[in-house]
């Protein structure tokens, strides 16, 4: 059931995780994060630009009690390996809040590299456990390093890893 439609589990790891980002726009941004995805083969040649697109046409911000969140992907056709790239803000960035349209300050953001619908799914799920928790989420934004964050995450999508 974890599995896309490749067989393959989700890919995350410390690579997959940037720090103290500095972006001037929510495109620059996105574009900075989704290097990780093709320095690891995970993606097509069309996924940046598909993913700016995206968020364009569907905002991906999230209004969290504490701090503001953007969950950005692409469709499944620019996407080789489900995956999964975490880049935290040193200064907040704006994107769009996902149900209103609003202008919203970003400082998390879960970027997903997503091979199949149902996949989506599970991976939104285990994200939004992580946003309900107040604490962890604090935890992520504020870590000192690539393995704070990553054993703040892990717990929320080990079964979803090889």
């Amino acid at each position: 059931m974890n599995h896309n439609k490749n067989g393959d589990k989700l890919k995350f790891d410390k690579d997959m995780i940037m720090l103290n980002i500095r972006a001037s726009s929510s495109d620059e941004l996105l574009k900075e994060i989704s290097q990780l995805f093709y320095d690891k083969d995970y993606v097509h040649d069309s996924f940046k630009q598909a993913i700016i697109k995206r968020e364009e046409q569907y905002p991906t911000g999230l209004k969290t009690t504490s701090i503001g969140v953007a969950i950005p992907h692409a469709d499944p056709v620019h996407v080789k390996q489900e995956s999964l790239a975490v880049g935290i803000l040193k200064d907040a960035v704006t994107f769009n809040e996902m149900t209103s349209g609003e202008p919203l300050n970003v400082e998390i953001v879960f970027m997903l590299g997503i091979t199949d619908s149902g996949q989506h799914l599970i991976m939104l799920k285990a994200i939004s456990e992580i946003l309900k928790d107040r604490e962890k989420l604090s935890n992520i934004r504020y870590a000192a390093t690539k393995e704070e964050v990553y054993q703040c995450i892990l717990p929320y999508i080990s079964e979803l890893l090889e």
